[in-house]
């Protein structure tokens, strides 16, 4: 996507949200506003949390392959099924 059409997606979707409130009561909209910033401080929560997990899965894993790593990586790394190859 370029920049211009990313614009327009943007201005599209601030009409969109336009034209929802002017549907609604007006004193709706201040409820509207607060569930949006709660919707999105919730979103921003799980993609902290989510990114939190992998790094602590992927740390997991390269502890346990410094302590020796699990069986199935042992045998990996028997060397079997694996030939040298001569690259000149």
């Amino acid at each position: 996507m370029t920049r211009e059409h990313m614009q327009r997606v943007k201005t599209a979707m601030e009409y969109q949200k336009k034209a929802v409130r002017a549907l609604l009561p007006e004193n709706v909209g201040g409820h509207l506003e607060v569930i949006e910033n709660e919707v999105r401080a919730m979103l921003f929560d799980l993609a902290v949390n989510m990114i939190r997990d992998v790094r602590e899965s992927e740390l997991f894993r390269c502890d346990a392959v410094k302590a020796g790593g699990r069986e199935e990586d042992k045998k990996d790394r028997s060397g079997a099924g694996v030939r040298k190859v001569d690259i000149s």
